[in-house]
């Protein structure tokens, strides 16, 4: 059912998502030689041992195109943790390279392994070795291993659960490091006296470097609170006691401050607006309009501010096509039993409110290409398609208020389909109109 309009955004959104690839950029930002690495106009020293550690959902993408700049021969050891449908093989690289299948977003059992065996090769490194971590946002559910006093079950089960309260995912991450041996700068502590070098793929929404993959190897941030987020958001009342009792004894003050951690975060959601920016001329766009990025909140506030904002650029915009580029991830809090994801939920929202401009095309994508539902990106949506639901007699408030848009979007042929796309830099929203 999606229209010629619809497709060309996703055409869009697919050509901009090459320039995020951590192929196509890595080479341009990394070099080597027998004494230094040097990443962008930084040189680090090559120490007797150059290990790697590469976590999240751009990990194996990540750490291909790394190898392919450095070569293996400077390679000693290395563990990457990557998803669980993940087709990536160690044999690639042979035994010097551990491979950990993992599972996102939820917690389970794989996680588990993945975060007891980084932490053991985090033990074995030493002062004699350079470690360069590729981080990538998702890493938070893809290595877990518990602080004392709450077992692996238990943390997994409040943890899913709290997935879908409609909290934002850096809040979430701080409850996460509260409750970690990892998460928070901890994997940092346990890499020391090596010297660090994190490259981060940032999915962040104010690129906070220690709220990516809930920053296990980045120096940490004491003023942060977990009991102080979940009050603020009313779920300390509902969290079970033997996790209450873990966040009250936890100390939040961790001393990393004499690490040697170098951080530099290589690509995120700018690189691919410009690059959407440039694209625009070759898909006939007169004018381009580019939107703050969206900051959890409550999603209907949420949506109001992305009608508000659609509408006054409608209003003020001059005659022609118009492409309208916004950024974020909006949570949503999910209804027991039902399926969809936030840019499901987003695209249906949009098609339900978005009454001031007559024809659209509207596309809400995640460029990890996992829209929580393995291999969907999102939905994109029109005002024919909008014509089309009324003239079945869909309730698309019901779909909402039940976070069951996946089924109104099968329905309409409005979901997007897509595997893992190798990146991660933040969900997109494009709109597409003419005036």
């Amino acid at each position: 059912m999606n229209s010629p309009n619809g497709n060309s955004l996703i055409q869009l959104f697919t050509e901009g998502l090459q320039s995020v690839l951590p192929s196509n950029f890595m080479a341009d930002l990394i070099k080597i030689d027998d004494h230094y690495i040097w990443i962008g106009n930084q040189k680090h020293k090559l120490l007797k041992n150059l290990k790697v550690i590469a976590f999240g959902k751009a990990s194996s993408t990540m750490f291909d195109s790394f190898v392919n700049v450095v070569g293996k021969k400077y390679i000693s050891d290395a563990i990457v943790i990557t998803h669980i449908e993940s087709e990536y093989a160690s044999k690639k690289y042979g035994e010097k390279i551990k491979v950990i299948n993992s599972s996102h977003p939820d917690i389970d059992k794989s996680s588990l392994i993945a975060g007891r065996s980084v932490l053991e090769f985090a033990r074995d490194c030493t002062k004699d070795d350079l470690v360069v971590i590729l981080v990538s946002g998702g890493g938070s559910a893809m290595m877990v291993y518990p602080e004392d006093g709450v077992t692996f079950s238990q943390k997994s089960e409040y943890l899913n659960t709290l997935l879908l309260q409609g909290i934002g995912e850096r809040e979430v991450n701080v409850v996460r490091k509260a409750l970690s041996k990892i998460k928070g700068g901890k994997l940092a502590i346990e890499l020391h006296p090596a010297k660090i070098v994190n490259l981060i793929l940032s999915d962040e929404r104010e690129h906070k470097i220690n709220a990516i993959s809930s920053g296990p190897t980045v120096h940490s941030d004491n003023n942060e609170s977990a009991i102080k987020i979940l009050k603020e958001n009313m779920l300390w009342e509902q969290t079970p006691v033997h996790i209450k009792n873990n966040l009250k004894l936890s100390s939040n003050t961790i001393n990393n401050d004499n690490l040697n951690i170098c951080s530099k975060i290589i690509a995120g959601r700018e690189k691919m607006i410009e690059e959407l920016k440039k694209l625009s001329k070759k898909y006939k766009y007169d004018s381009t309009h580019v939107l703050s990025p969206l900051l959890p909140s409550n999603f209907d506030i949420s949506v109001e501010m992305l009608i508000k904002s659609y509408s006054d650029i409608y209003k003020e915009c001059r005659q022609g096509k118009n492409l309208v580029i916004g950024t974020g991830e909006i949570p949503i809090k999910a209804v027991k039993g039902g399926k969809g994801g936030r840019n499901q939920h987003l695209a249906a929202a949009i098609m339900h409110k978005l009454n001031i401009i007559p024809k659209f095309s509207f596309a809400a994508l995640a460029t990890d290409g996992c829209d929580y539902i393995k291999g969907y990106w999102g939905a994109c949506v029109d005002r024919k398609i909008v014509d089309y639901a009324k003239k079945l007699k869909l309730d698309i408030e019901n779909y909402l208020n039940t976070t069951n848009t996946y089924y109104l979007h099968e329905k309409l042929g409005t979901l997007v389909d897509g595997g893992y796309t190798g990146t991660n830099v933040s969900d997109f929203y494009l709109l597409s109109f003419e005036k």
